[in-house]
């Protein structure tokens, strides 16, 4: 089933047509200027309902408003609507990144648009168009480029020390087993020769005093 998805409002006079629809609907409306004339986008509102449009002067269209369809195949949808008796008026232009589009009529005369998105497209609704014939601008849903992640790099392991490493580390970096063991040596050598010196200043002071006592 094949839906609306732009609308075009044909007048003769555009700068009046923005104007009310400004005052009156609260439309959001641009002009995009083109080669020799100029199209008016028009954003209806931020939400999923509705869609968007455009305002531009007739040219060889002969009516009020043109509403545009989105079909999988336009070569099929054209098939079926001349076998139903409608009838090209114009197209079909190749629009880029856009798509493939072209005005028919119905047999009573109504004119409508049909867009073929190209591969891999959809139906746009939430941005501006860029107009029917040539001049659609992107519209619907943004797709954003998903690209490969990185994966994430591999932190090198951390060591972690033994507890025999670790009880007999050296306070200082980069000292070896051997060394730590000799300066422990030399502390305690160091320790019993201080008490040894000590002792033997003490000693002298010790016997006087054991003679005074005696006298």
């Amino acid at each position: 089933m094949s839906r609306p998805i732009h609308f075009e409002i044909l007048t003769l006079d555009p700068t009046r047509a923005n104007e009310f629809y400004k005052q009156a609907l609260g439309w959001e409306i641009n002009a995009w200027e083109m080669p020799g004339s100029t199209y008016w986008l028009v954003r209806t509102g931020k939400s999923n309902r509705g869609i968007d449009g455009a305002i531009m002067q007739p040219g060889d269209l002969r009516q009020a408003v043109i509403n545009t369809i989105e079909v999988a195949s336009l070569d099929e949808s054209r098939s079926r609507i001349e076998a139903a008796g409608g009838r090209i008026v114009q197209g079909p232009h190749d629009i880029p990144n856009v798509g493939m589009h072209a005005y028919f009529a119905d047999p009573d005369g109504t004119l409508f648009g049909v867009l073929q998105p190209p591969p891999g497209g959809q139906a746009m609704q939430t941005e501006e168009t860029q107009g029917s014939a040539g001049r659609r601008r992107r519209s619907g849903p943004v797709r954003k480029r998903t690209t490969p992640r990185k994966p994430a790099a591999r932190k090198a392991p951390v060591r972690k020390a033994s507890a025999k490493r670790k009880a007999g580390a050296s306070p200082k970096a980069g000292t070896s087993r051997k060394t730590t063991a000799r300066l422990k040596a030399a502390a305690g050598k160091a320790k019993k020769m201080s008490r040894r010196s000590k002792a033997a200043r003490t000693a002298p002071k010790r016997g006087a005093a054991r003679g005074r006592g005696r006298n």
